[in-house]
């Protein structure tokens, strides 16, 4: 910036200029190198700092050079022919939107060291599961908004803060594992997980935000905090406080049930037949039991 115009990282103000810029500098003499290598990485090198601008490779398992610090806004978006990403050690940034659309990645690992990932990071992405490393703190606005084909999620040990619509969309999310270090659960953050049948709020958690309400399909949960649970327009069968009080059982088959005052509900399916039979013990097949379940073509 060689003009009279102050210019900061990461401001909307002058038409967004440095919004999603890596540094300011003032002296035309002072500026990094950027490098495109013979993989396809965009590589912009400023001191020690190695920013991952883009990639137009044709690799679709995608192993990132070792010395990337920072993988920037929109770096993959779009990129519909990856299919998984191996990140070096030593990334401590993922910025927003960094891997939307990629509708075919199934897998990526999260090195311990990463203390930022940005909102929407991950979102509308073919990802199967993840593992969120301990060196995160908060889980960004929307960040697995609509990865419709996520099924299992760790938040790790640190996560204080779940953002936003941060698992909004996820309908085939099944289990998730929240933090023991949790504070607070922003509005809409469960929007629409429809396999999500059980959870467990750890004992730290102050702020809940709306956020059960749109866990219309949970059946039973753990509250280990001090907070009231209710979930408004719910189903609820089974509030605890203690582990060894659940009573929600899954079998080798997938099929989950609760027996409560005599009845045995069948409150989800999570096995991969296409041709079903109802074990003989169940009594009620109760609400959204196989909502979402597009591989089921019988039950007896």
């Amino acid at each position: 910036n060689l003009s009279n115009i102050e210019i900061n990282l990461g401001e909307t103000d002058n038409g967004y200029v440095g919004y999603n810029a890596l540094e300011i500098i003032k002296n035309s003499g002072e500026t990094g190198e950027l490098i495109h290598d013979d993989n396809g990485f965009y590589i912009y090198i400023s001191g020690d700092n190695h920013y991952l601008l883009s990639y137009d490779g044709e690799a679709k398992d995608v192993v990132l050079p070792s010395g990337i610090t920072h993988i920037c806004a929109n770096a993959f978006a779009n990129n519909d022919e990856i299919t998984s990403i191996t990140l070096c050690d030593g990334i401590k940034y993922i910025g927003n939107s960094a891997f939307r659309y990629c509708y075919n990645l199934r897998s990526i690992n999260l090195p311990e060291g990463i203390t930022f990932i940005g909102a929407y990071a991950f979102s509308c992405s073919g990802i199967r599961e993840i593992i969120i490393p301990d060196s995160v703190t908060e889980i960004a606005d929307c960040l697995f908004y609509q990865c419709y084909k996520l099924t299992n999620v760790d938040l790790g040990n640190s996560v204080t803060v779940i953002g936003r619509g941060a698992f909004s969309g996820c309908a085939k999310l099944e289990n998730l594992t929240l933090s023991p270090s949790l504070l607070t659960i922003k509005s809409e953050a469960f929007n629409n997980c429809y396999s999500l049948i059980s959870l467990t709020i750890p004992e730290n958690v102050v702020e809940l935000n709306g956020s059960l309400n749109s866990l219309t399909h949970v059946v039973e949960i753990v509250n280990k905090s001090s907070l009231d649970v209710y979930i408004y327009g719910g189903i609820i069968l089974n509030i605890v406080t203690d582990e060894a009080d659940r009573i929600l059982k899954i079998d080798d088959n997938g099929f989950a049930t609760i027996e409560l005052n005599g009845e045995v509900y069948l409150v989800g399916y999570y096995g991969e037949a296409s041709e079903i039979i109802i074990p003989d013990n169940v009594t009620i097949i109760y609400d959204y039991a196989f909502m979402s379940n597009t591989t089921i073509t019988s039950v007896t």
